[in-house]
């Protein structure tokens, strides 16, 4: 399973905005540049991990796998699957005074 996310927690993502539209100005001509700043927590998760953990977090029981090799799986969803998708959120960590306060997908839900 080397199919890795990374993921953001809600209260995080309002708390970036927040802090951007408070510290940045109002008019474009007024902002010197626009940073781009990668949205994710510190712990990405592989595809298995996340379902596990929002089953049990649900209390509802997993259902059978189905392996990518599988004639139900599309082209295009098997070549997702094939593809890892971490990121760094080091801006967003200096960024945020204390960091992130949901720093583990599966901390908190």
């Amino acid at each position: 399973d080397h199919h890795y996310f990374s993921h953001i927690h809600v209260d995080d993502i309002a708390r970036c905005v927040a802090l951007w539209l408070n510290t940045t100005s109002k008019t474009p001509s007024e902002t010197p540049h626009v940073t781009v700043m990668n949205m994710a927590n510190t712990q990405p998760l592989t595809y298995q991990q996340l379902v596990t953990q929002s089953y049990a977090a649900v209390g509802v029981p997993l259902p059978d796998a189905v392996p990518l090799e599988s004639p139900q799986i599309s082209e295009r969803l098997r070549a997702y699957f094939q593809e890892s998708r971490r990121v760094r959120s080091t801006k967003l960590q200096a960024f945020l005074p204390g960091g992130l306060q949901h720093p583990r997908y599966w901390d908190e839900a």
